[in-house]
């Protein structure tokens, strides 16, 4: 079985330069891709970021640190736009034909010392694969040993890779590549 991991970049899903800016046309692009290659045998994780959904809220409830009370309706209101988008996201694959099993990110990992802690086993996402569906999942607000942490796409992608050695993790972004610091593209990676 072949078996990919696929990050959605919040750029790529959304324009972070405008709040709540949606891509649907782009989604919906990759869900007919996606749907060729599924239909060819292929299996598939996907991971979303929270693009000009998540940020904006978690900067303005400073929650790349968690401090106090008083950020907790940030963390509920972060949470929750996450999982709007989630939604979205699911609609529009789905409506392509892809059978997208949504997981709520914040219900299934935590962070403990610093690190991405999956509450169930893998082995729950392996059969729903072999079911059929396409899980999904999100960076998202989720408790940790301060309060509460962002685990990132990114993060997500690290864990399950290890996890689960797929055949391939595919980063999709807006950008030509991953870029250095003074943002050109690297042409190899060692």
């Amino acid at each position: 079985m072949n078996l990919y991991l696929i990050k959605l970049g919040g750029s790529a899903i959304s324009d972070k330069s405008r709040p709540l800016s949606y891509r649907e046309d782009w989604v919906k692009d990759l869900g007919k891709a996606l749907l060729t290659h599924l239909r060819a045998g292929n299996k598939f994780i996907l991971i979303h970021g929270g693009g000009s959904f998540a940020h904006p809220l978690a900067l303005a409830y400073g929650l790349s640190k968690y401090k106090d009370h008083e950020q907790l309706v940030g963390v509920s209101l972060t949470s929750a736009i996450l999982n709007y988008l989630s939604m979205k996201i699911t609609i529009t694959l789905s409506s392509t034909g892809l059978p997208i099993y949504p997981l709520r990110t914040g219900s299934i990992y935590v962070i403990r010392d610093n690190k991405p802690q999956l509450l169930i086993d893998v082995m729950h996402i392996m059969e729903l694969i072999n079911r059929g569906v396409i899980p999904m999942l999100y960076g998202d607000v989720v408790p940790s040993d301060e309060g509460f942490s962002i685990i990132s796409g990114d993060d997500i992608m690290l864990d399950l890779g290890i996890r689960l050695r797929p055949t391939a993790a595919i980063f999709l972004t807006d950008v030509p590549g991953i870029l250095n610091k003074e943002g050109n593209v690297i042409k190899e990676l060692r």
